[in-house]
């Protein structure tokens, strides 16, 4: 059984619920990410090394930490 999704709306994350999100200990297509933008209505998440970066709804980054799941872009 899936674990289930958490739907909230990205405006709906305050600031500092945003910011505890935010850091290292990410996945984004296999490779070590960090999420970032605290300030922002989604988040910027940062592959390491090459510097890809793709924006998401902070219920995904929510999501992925919470279930250990890679992010894809």
């Amino acid at each position: 059984m899936t674990e289930p999704r958490n739907n909230r709306r990205s405006s709906d994350y305050t600031e500092a619920e945003k910011r505890a999100l935010i850091g290292p200990g990410l996945t984004l297509n296999g490779v070590e990410a960090r999420a970032d933008g605290c300030r922002n209505d989604f988040a910027t998440v940062t592959r390491r090394g090459d510097h890809l970066s793709a924006e998401f709804a902070w219920s995904i980054i929510e999501n992925a930490r919470t279930n250990n799941t890679d992010l894809r872009s």
